[in-house]
């Protein structure tokens, strides 16, 4: 009887033992994870506005970068540095500002990390004013002349290099002005000459000024009162209130100066008095034909081995 029960209590011991081993503790075997993401990194750099232009020397433009990860998504304070292609034309400050420093264009580069970006910046000077000199002047003969300088300044107050300028007379028949800022007096009164360059524009008042009388004119009168004038065959305008330009006879140049007489066969008796000799502009001084006694003048300057003047007696 104690024989047969040995096996039952064996199955009932490996029964047990296969429960505990199967149970263990209660553990389970844990279920594998995924790799952690990848931490963000700049992969895209763009800088707005992608193109500017500056119009001054010390104009600024304040540039932006924006800053993309392997996602596409941004990457709020990613560090970000600036850099110039060409300090001479632009440079740019830790912040992205940047100066117009000369005229031409420069490329500025954003970088984060191995990632960049970049945009062009134009430097191109503009005149936001013209300063014209001198800014007055007078003239007192018609013929004489004036040469006027234009200066073109940007909006900073910087000159301009090679600009170019037009050029204009608000009264030509007071001053003519060419291209080249030579004023030429015309006639009695004032004139506004203008330079402009682009939508700037700077002037000068030019007055002319031409004497009423002749400096000449005491002389002419000496002729007169010498050679009998009141008897001349022609004596128009001679004493009046005329310019001397009006004088039958009589030749000036633009400053109102005697440069010629031409009174032949006009009735002149007596003789020809020395003030004839303050006519220092004289060319010619026709005078045949007619009743004059005495010497030539010395003061005419004849005996000049080169002789400026023709005289006819």
């Amino acid at each position: 009887m104690r024989h047969g029960r040995i096996p039952t209590f064996a199955f009932v011991a490996l029964a047990v033992l296969a429960w505990a081993v199967g149970c263990g503790d209660g553990a389970t075997e844990p279920l594998p994870q995924p790799p952690p993401p990848d931490p963000p990194r700049a992969t895209t750099v763009t800088v707005s506005p992608a193109t500017s232009q500056l119009t001054a020397l010390g104009a600024t433009v304040q540039l932006t970068a924006r800053v993309l990860d392997q996602n596409g998504q941004a990457i709020a304070g990613a560090a970000v540095t600036w850099a110039s292609s060409d300090a001479a034309v632009a440079t740019v400050d830790g912040a992205g500002l940047v100066t117009a420093a000369g005229n031409g264009s420069a490329t500025i580069t954003a970088s984060a990390g191995a990632a960049s970006g970049t945009a062009v910046v134009t430097v191109m000077q503009a005149a936001g004013s013209v300063v014209v000199e001198p800014a007055e002047a007078t003239l007192s003969a018609p013929g004489d002349t004036v040469r006027l300088a234009a200066t073109a300044l940007d909006a900073n107050g910087n000159e301009v290099a090679d600009a170019q300028f037009s050029w204009e007379s608000s009264d030509a028949a007071v001053a003519t002005v060419d291209d080249a800022g030579l004023v030429t007096a015309v006639g009695n009164g004032s004139a506004t000459i203008t330079a402009s360059a682009g939508s700037a524009s700077g002037t000068a008042e030019v007055t002319v000024a031409v004497p009423s009388t002749s400096p000449d004119r005491r002389t002419l009168e000496a002729l007169y009162e010498t050679t009998g004038g009141a008897d001349w065959a022609n004596n128009t305008n001679w004493l009046s209130s005329a310019p001397v330009a009006d004088w039958h006879g009589v030749e000036v140049d633009a400053a109102g100066r005697v440069t010629g007489l031409t009174l032949a066969n006009n009735n002149l008796a007596g003789w020809i008095p020395s003030e004839v000799g303050d006519f220092d502009r004289l060319r010619y001084l026709h005078l045949d034909r007619n009743q004059l006694s005495g010497p030539i003048p010395p003061e005419l300057g004849l005996y000049d081995p080169m002789p400026s003047k023709v005289v006819r007696q």
